[in-house]
């Protein structure tokens, strides 16, 4: 991903300050404006012999099928490595963090959605391919239904979380009027 110069004014130095004037700016990988990276090559399952749950009704009726068993399955068993095991908590939350990430920087640039369901096709797409990218897991499906149905499950705990702290700075873009 390549990374856009910021556009940030220059900190105005005090008068007699001993500090220099630098421009302000952040050294975070995806802190300037959020891009798409290139779009991610659908995986051939014949290449993934062992993959669990290529398609989403694979998925639902395993669960329906253990749920009937009196066993319970979590939201995220779908979750599984090339070898058709259920990946570690590790990987799991290097996985969340990683979402937390992009999450942050669509929050920081005022493209979060109010909901996962209510997202645009670039937040769709900006997720999807950076999450995909990052982690092999998400790709061993059709059509991308993993990192959607992962969006779908953690979103909503990062959404309200994030929104009620105010850790995170959202960007400022001033309103324009027509004396301007």
């Amino acid at each position: 991903m390549t990374a856009l110069a910021t556009s940030h004014p220059p900190i105005p130095a005090r008068p007699n300050s001993p500090l220099p004037v630098k421009p302000l700016r952040s050294d975070r990988e995806d802190a300037d404006v959020p891009t798409l990276p290139p779009a991610v090559r659908e995986l051939d399952p014949d290449d993934y012999p062992n993959a669990c749950y290529w398609t989403q009704s694979s998925w639902m009726e395993y669960k329906k099928k253990r749920n009937n068993q009196g066993f319970t399955v979590y939201g995220l068993d779908f979750l599984r490595n090339q070898d058709g095991e259920k990946i570690s908590e590790a990987r799991l939350g290097a996985m969340t963090k990683r979402a937390k990430q992009l999450w942050n920087t669509l929050y920081r640039h005022r493209q979060d959605p109010p909901s996962w369901g209510k997202k645009d096709e670039f937040v769709a797409d900006f997720f999807s391919r950076h999450i995909c990218n990052s982690f092999l897991e998400f790709g061993l499906c059709e059509g991308g239904w993993k990192a959607e149905a992962f969006a779908i499950i953690r979103y909503p705990d990062w959404s309200s979380k994030v929104r009620s702290s105010g850790h995170i700075l959202r960007a400022f873009f001033p309103i324009l009027t027509s004396d301007s």
